[in-house]
């Protein structure tokens, strides 16, 4: 507890190893096709799924990839937002958290390992995936790889499992499509139950729909506003516009008709917005809802109807409730939208400086569209995202952009000096210290050419960062110094970047007492521009310094000040440096255990970053821990270790059983604070029935009536909901 965490908590079930999202809704039948699917990959490699949109091929994908047992996990790609083959690995290497994004780097990683890869949508991307799972597969020999695609891969070694409809024929409906429609229609509306005629009139609907999944659950949310009767009616109907036979369709045609006729069934605004948001290749928030597709149209409102038509989905993450669209759904849209919104999306990611964690597809979507359209646009995006691609560790990915927006030879400007100097910074975080000397080369020729302050800025930039980060700090000073005079008033955010980098400097040439001041003068001026991203990294720089000359128990306090914030930003790479820092301190202060603990919780983190160059701390207190433990305790303590998460150290709650859940504390401080039921639901990404039903349980837990009394219980101090 030396660390005011926490080091040594029991340990939480393990979790799988992967990143395979949580099932949201009953997965039901396909018993045979898992069965199936399960028996080919007993005996080969590459297995894929094909089949129409809308029949669950991802579910089962899914379900499949969690059902099995890898020793290192399962592990989702997805490629619907994708559409340049080239980024095809860089995707690959971002699903598994590795820095590097060539084949080259995942090959070397997968080749000892023996994960599950399920490559989703891969159909527009045929050839890109053939020929990198080949290289994958040859390379891996335990690696397997699920592929779900309209089309087959068409290569060597390929099983490929037709995925259809769920069973129904003649006057019968198979029993998987009619419990799918009874488990999302008792989804829909609380309490719904089917009786003999019921299940005749769900039987007629769900052979109306020849067992489509999608087709059956867009049908089944509709028993929200009308009855079962009705429903089937109003299919009917549909078809008969679309001019479709009314026994069958066809598949495509039978899917088709189900979207246009959850079309139909929307108001001219929210067409319109189903439209509009088919501009997202991605998740989405409300701001950027409104920003790229509101003009005309009231967003929130219109945005949570479409939630209730199960037209859009809602999610809640870290970082608030984010929205998305099936495949099929947005396809559909797309077809409808009669104007260019492109513009607006590029000009609204090309406006943001943060919060693009969750955006990253839209941002390769507004980079596309600008390399196409407006290059110089492109070359201002791809260097100003330098915080982007350095805290999610997508080095490689950030250099592909400003490969391409960088071609050779191109004239001095202001924008190219900019982009050669993240060029060279991330070149050299991915530890390539000969292309960022060519950029720095290029700089300082750029500087004789078009004599300019921001020039000249980015060339002492480059050069100190090229000695700071090839172990020559002295080295680095006179040009950190320089280029953060030159920023000033320029770029506000290099020149902090290079004030924090001074920083360091300072203290690894025995000045830490300037080093701390350095530190705080970025902290407070991060503070006065409201960027908590570079000051939490200054509030790392204070402790370092502060750990520099002897005081643990202030750098410890600065550590987990930093810590706290890079978590909440998900900043991977400040996470790991924060914990580094911690058990640099633990050391100092006699607690060697606790920076076992930290080191190894993390340690999957750190090297999925790549062991970016720089600042290390963790080799040696590594070092320090196991001649301070002996290699049998070191060893016991690093067992243990694996077994718990960051957050159990970092003291997460959790809600106690006997209290309200932590989705009814949500809630409940949401109405609490005046919010309607509806706008709850909006803000947490759920449905308003569902907040309806929360609200009678917290009633009912707290003994409250109404709201106001739920406000005044929740006022209270001495009633604590969070144990």
């Amino acid at each position: 507890m030396i660390l005011g965490y926490d080091c040594r908590v029991t340990p939480r079930p393990a979790a799988p190893r992967g990143n395979l999202p949580a099932e949201i809704s009953r997965f039901v039948g396909r018993r045979a096709e898992l069965a199936e699917a399960r028996r080919i990959l007993g005996r080969g490699r590459l297995l894929t799924l094909t089949g129409p949109g809308g029949v669950g091929k991802t579910r089962l994908a899914l379900r499949l990839a969690a059902e099995l047992t890898e020793p290192d996990g399962a592990w989702l790609v997805e490629l619907a937002a994708l559409h340049d083959p080239a980024l095809l690995p860089h995707a690959v290497a971002a699903a598994l958290r590795l820095p590097g994004g060539d084949a080259a780097a995942l090959t070397a990683h997968l080749a000892s390992r023996g994960p599950l890869l399920v490559l989703d949508n891969a159909e527009h991307l045929l050839d890109a995936c053939a020929e990198l799972t080949g290289t994958l597969l040859r390379a891996a020999p335990a690696l397997r790889v699920v592929v779900t695609s309209r089309e087959p891969l068409n290569m060597p070694g390929e099983h490929v499992l037709p995925v259809g409809p769920l069973p129904v024929s003649g006057s019968e409906a198979g029993p998987d499509a009619l419990a799918l429609f009874a488990d999302r229609a008792a989804a829909a509306r609380p309490g719904f139950a089917m009786d003999d005629a019921g299940r005749r009139l769900a039987a007629r609907l769900v052979r109306r729909l020849d067992g489509v999944p999608l087709a059956i659950e867009l049908a089944a949310v509709r028993l929200r506003t009308m009855s079962l009767e009705n429903l089937l009616a109003g299919l009917d109907d549909r078809f008969a516009l679309l001019g479709l036979p009314r026994d069958r369709g066809g598949r495509h045609e039978t899917m088709r008709a189900a979207v246009a006729w959850s079309h139909r069934l929307c108001g001219p605004d929210e067409r319109l917005l189903w439209a509009r948001l088919s501009v997202f290749a991605g998740s989405f928030d409300l701001a950027a809802a409104e920003a790229v597709c509101g003009e005309g149209l009231e967003v929130f409102d219109t945005l949570a109807r479409l939630v209730d038509k199960s037209v859009v989905l809602a999610e809640q993450g870290e970082g608030g409730v984010r929205y998305r669209m099936l495949g099929t759904l947005r396809d559909y849209g797309a077809e409808l939208l009669t104007e260019d919104l492109r513009p607006r999306h590029l000009a609204w990611f090309r406006g943001l400086a943060t919060g693009l964690v969750d955006a990253h597809d839209d941002l390769r979507a507004a980079l596309e569209y600008a390399v196409d359209t407006d290059p110089d646009t492109a070359l201002d995006m791809a260097a100003s995202l330098w915080m982007h691609w350095t805290s999610q560790g997508l080095l490689r990915e950030g250099l592909h952009w400003l490969n391409r927006v960088l071609p050779p030879g191109g004239e001095p400007s202001l924008a190219r000096a900019r982009a050669l100097g993240t060029r060279c910074l991330l070149a050299l975080l991915q530890n390539e210290p000969a292309i960022a000397r060519a950029q720095e080369t290029e700089l300082w020729e750029m500087a004789e050419r078009l004599p300019d302050d921001v020039v000249l800025a980015h060339a002492h930039q480059a050069a100190g960062q090229i000695r700071f980060f090839t172990d020559d700090p002295a080295g680095a000073l006179p040009h950190l110094e320089k280029a953060v005079k030159l920023h000033q008033g320029q770029d506000e955010a290099l020149g902090l970047l290079c004030l924090l980098q001074l920083s360091a400097a300072r203290t690894l040439t025995g000045d830490p007492d300037t080093g701390y001041e350095h530190a705080e003068e970025c902290r407070r001026l991060c503070a006065e521009h409201g960027d908590e991203w570079l000051g939490s990294y200054a509030v790392w720089m204070r402790g370092f310094a502060r750990y520099t000359w002897g005081d643990a128990d202030g750098a410890a306090e600065d550590a987990r000040a930093c810590l706290a914030a890079k978590r909440r930003l998900g900043d991977r790479l400040g996470i790991v440096l924060s914990a580094d820092l911690l058990a640099a301190c633990a050391l100092a202060l006699g607690e060697p255990a606790d920076a076992v603990r930290l080191l190894t919780v993390t340690e999957p983190l750190w090297r999925d970053l790549g062991d970016p160059c720089g600042l290390d701390l963790r080799g040696p207190a590594l070092e320090a821990a196991r001649a301070a433990l002996g290699e049998t305790e070191f060893a016991r303590e690093a067992a243990a270790a694996a077994a718990v998460t960051l957050g159990d150290i970092c003291g997460d709650r959790t809600a106690h059983p006997e209290t309200l859940t932590r989705r009814e504390q949500e809630v409940a401080r949401l109405v609490a604070s005046g919010l309607t039921n509806r706008a709850v639901a909006m803000r947490l990404g759920i449905a308003k029935r569902t907040v309806d039903a929360h609200i009678e349980h917290i009633f009912a837990k707290l003994g409250v009536n109404d709201r106001t009394r739920l406000a005044d219980f929740l006022d209270d101090p001495d009633d604590d909901l969070l144990l």
